[in-house]
């Protein structure tokens, strides 16, 4: 019988043991799964208000001054630009806005997309046509402006000086005032936001510019523009690369590059049977990923035409093109060889 007895001790050991190790897994699980969730970013829109992203993935807004989530379970929230008070968010793949001073919702998720205010205005999709509301969600500019296309998805619909970028029924842009109104009409591919009162845009797959009164500054002959505070930066389709006032006419630079390096040519042995390297007075210059050559003085002698420049004796020069399976050779005034 103590045998007896000891045996079903045991067992009541090893079972107890069972159910405590089964009991804590199952609060492990549950603790991992409801319990241990932490913040891992906050985005601070006023002293009050913030948004919380959770280690579990979920979103929301909280107002800080009341201590209580103002909305949640959202997807993300953005704050507005300048002074406008409303931010967007997103809950459940609609848009809505919400005040960056309270928290609160001010306009409910009705949106299939949705930008930031601007200028009292802010441009909102539904049922697959854009329109414009107020602060107040009102429709100010109606749902009539469709949204497609490759340009589409990468531009703001947001006012800048009274115009916004919009398209029409055939894929082309143009730019609407404030009554919805076409004040350049839509005959571009592609108009961008402006910068310092300038708006790159693009026609048939070629940039210009055009200026403050929405004229023609450059015209469509470009692959690359850049605006800086001195001029624009264009590049055409040979590589060659200026700068150009912001009249549009005066060229301040013919030659814009990158960097130059030297060139060296092999020109026999030393004594250990090494090749001697020899620096060339010519030059290369490079515009993004072509090459040019130059002399010493650096003026340009042929354009960035050649993806690599390699010096030889005699003054001549080895030159890929672009395509890898071709090369010339060319002289120090960039003539061809034969």
């Amino acid at each position: 019988m103590k045998r007896l007895s000891v045996f079903w001790k045991v067992i009541c050991c090893m079972i107890t043991i069972s159910l405590v190790g089964i009991l804590g897994l199952e609060v492990w699980m549950y603790y991992r799964d409801n319990v241990r969730v932490y913040v891992v970013e906050k985005k601070i829109f006023s002293e009050n208000c913030v948004g919380l992203k959770f280690s579990d993935e979920s979103y929301c807004i909280k107002n800080l001054e009341k201590g209580k989530v103002t909305i949640g379970k959202i997807d993300w929230a953005v704050p507005p630009r300048g002074k406008n008070s409303l931010g967007v968010f997103a809950k459940e793949r609609r848009r809505g806005y919400f005040n960056i001073y309270t928290g609160e919702e001010a306009i409910p998720a009705y949106y299939e997309k949705a930008w930031i205010f601007s200028e009292g205005l802010a441009g909102v999709m539904k049922d697959g046509k854009i329109g414009f509301i107020n602060e107040k969600g009102e429709t100010v500019i109606p749902f009539q402006y469709p949204y497609f296309g490759e340009y589409a998805r990468k531009t703001d619909f947001v006012f800048r000086n009274g115009t916004c970028t919009m398209y029409d029924a055939t894929g082309k842009c143009g730019l609407i005032n404030q009554k919805g109104e076409w004040v350049l009409s839509a005959r571009y591919d592609y108009i961008n936001k402006p910068v310092a009162g300038f708006r790159i845009f693009k026609e048939n797959g070629l940039l210009g510019v055009l200026g403050d009164s929405l004229q023609v500054l450059l015209p469509p002959r470009y692959d690359w523009i850049d605006i800086l505070t001195t001029g624009f930066v264009v590049r055409d389709k040979e590589y060659n690369q200026q700068l150009i006032a912001y009249d549009g006419k005066t060229i301040l630079n013919p030659l814009i590059y990158y960097t130059v390096e030297s060139l060296n040519y092999a020109n026999g042995y030393d004594e250990h049977g090494s090749e001697k390297q020899v620096m060339s007075e010519y030059m290369t210059y490079r515009v993004w990923n072509s090459y040019g050559l130059m002399d010493k003085n650096g003026h340009p002698i042929t354009r960035p035409l050649y993806s690599s420049i390699r010096a030889l004796p005699n003054n001549l020069f080895y030159c890929d093109l672009e395509d890898p399976e071709y090369s010339v050779i060319i002289n120090n005034k960039g003539e061809l060889m034969k």
